[in-house]
C-alpha cells in the first residue's frame, strides 16, 4: 500500500515541487499521470528471502547507498548491456527516473516479468513511479542510454 497522500491510482502533481530540486543535471519534474503499481509485490513483514538477496548485498555495483534511517535512498546505475545480478527490494518505494533505457526484469528463473520494448515508451525523466517490493530479479539493459535512477525506499508501513 503506498504511504499516506501517495496513491498509485490517481492523478500526480508536481507542481508545488521545486523543478531541479537542487540535483545538478536533472531535468524538471514533470507529472506521470494516471499512476500505477508496476510490479505485483510481497508484504515486507512477511519477507521470505535471504539478507543476501537484499540489492546493496547482490548488486553493490549498480547501486549506491545515499542515506539509511526510516528510509533508504539508493542512487541506480545500469550501463547499455548490462544485467543486474539477482536480487530484491524489501521495501516498497518511490523510484525518481534520473535518464531511462528499454529493459527487461525476469524472476529468479529467467522468466519474463516485464519487457519495456512491448511498451513503446519510457518514463521521462523527472517522473516518478511508486513500486512495491519486488521478490528476486534480475534487470537486464537492453538499450543503448544508461539507465539511472534514485530509488526512495520507505522502510515503515
Amino acid at each position: 500500500m503506498p504511504p499516506p497522500n501517495v496513491s498509485p491510482f490517481t492523478e500526480t502533481s508536481f507542481d508545488a515541487l521545486p523543478a531541479h530540486a537542487g540535483v545538478p543535471g536533472s531535468a524538471p519534474l514533470r507529472p506521470l499521470g494516471k499512476a500505477r503499481p508496476t510490479v505485483e509485490g510481497t508484504d515486507p513483514a512477511s519477507w521470505e528471502w535471504r539478507d543476501s538477496r537484499d540489492v546493496l548485498s547482490a548488486a553493490p555495483e549498480f547501486h549506491s547507498l545515499l542515506l539509511d534511517n526510516d528510509m533508504r535512498v539508493l542512487a541506480t546505475r545500469i550501463g547499455p548491456g548490462e544485467t543486474v545480478p539477482l536480487h530484491t527490494h524489501r521495501w516498497p518505494s518511490i523510484l525518481y527516473v534520473l535518464s531511462a533505457g528499454h529493459f527487461v526484469r525476469r524472476d529468479c528463473e529467467g522468466r519474463v516479468l516485464s519487457d519495456t520494448r512491448g511498451t513503446g515508451t519510457l518514463p521521462e525523466p523527472g517522473t516518478c513511479v511508486w513500486i512495491t517490493s519486488i521478490p528476486p530479479h534480475t534487470v537486464e539493459n537492453v538499450d543503448g542510454t544508461e539507465i539511472r535512477l534514485l530509488n526512495v525506499e520507505l522502510k515503515r508501513g
